[in-house]
C-alpha cells in the first residue's frame, strides 16, 4: 500500500507540471488631449512553453509499474524517428522476486525523437518465483506498445 501511495504521489507530481502556461495581464488609463475622456484598455495574453532541448538519451521509471515492479529502462536515440532501448524490473510484492528485463524499438512518427506518440514492437523476459509455495515460472513474449512520450516541467 505504501508503493502505491508514493507511486501515485510522484504521478501527480509530475503530470501537474506537464502542461504549464503563463498568464499575463495588463491594464492601462489614458487620458485623450483632445477631448478630456479617460480611456481604460485591458488586454490578456496567454502563451503556451514547449520544452525544444534536443535529447540523445533518455532514462523512464514508469510509476504506474510500481504497483507491480520496480523498473527502469534507458533509450537511445538512433535517428529522428528511430529510438532503440531496454529496461530491467524486480517485483514489489513481499512474497514474489525474481527479475525481468526487456528491449524495444521507438518509431516516433512525426520525427520528434524520444518526445511524443510512438509505437513500438517489444521483447521481454521474465523470472518470477513465488517464495511460499517456492514455485518459478520464467516467461518470454513478443508485442507491441503505443505510447506517448513526455517530460514533466
Amino acid at each position: 500500500m505504501k508503493t502505491l501511495f508514493i507511486s501515485l504521489l510522484v504521478a501527480a507530481a509530475l503530470f501537474s507540471s506537464a502542461f504549464a502556461q503563463e498568464r499575463k495581464g495588463e491594464r492601462k488609463w489614458t487620458i485623450d488631449p483632445a477631448t478630456g475622456d479617460t480611456i481604460y484598455t485591458e488586454s490578456v495574453s496567454i502563451s503556451e512553453s514547449e520544452d525544444i532541448t534536443p535529447r540523445s538519451n533518455m532514462i523512464v521509471i514508469n510509476p504506474l509499474k510500481f504497483l507491480l515492479f520496480y523498473n527502469i529502462s534507458y533509450f537511445h536515440k538512433i535517428n529522428e524517428g528511430l529510438a532503440v532501448g531496454g529496461g530491467v524490473q524486480i517485483p514489489t510484492p513481499k512474497d514474489l522476486s525474481g527479475f525481468g528485463v526487456n528491449a524495444e524499438l521507438r518509431f516516433y512518427p512525426k520525427g520528434n525523437n524520444l518526445k511524443g506518440f510512438y509505437f513500438a514492437p517489444n521483447v521481454s523476459y521474465n523470472s518470477l518465483t513465488d517464495d511460499y509455495d517456492d514455485e518459478t515460472v520464467s516467461i518470454t513474449s513478443i508485442g507491441g506498445l503505443v505510447g506517448w512520450q513526455w517530460f514533466p516541467g
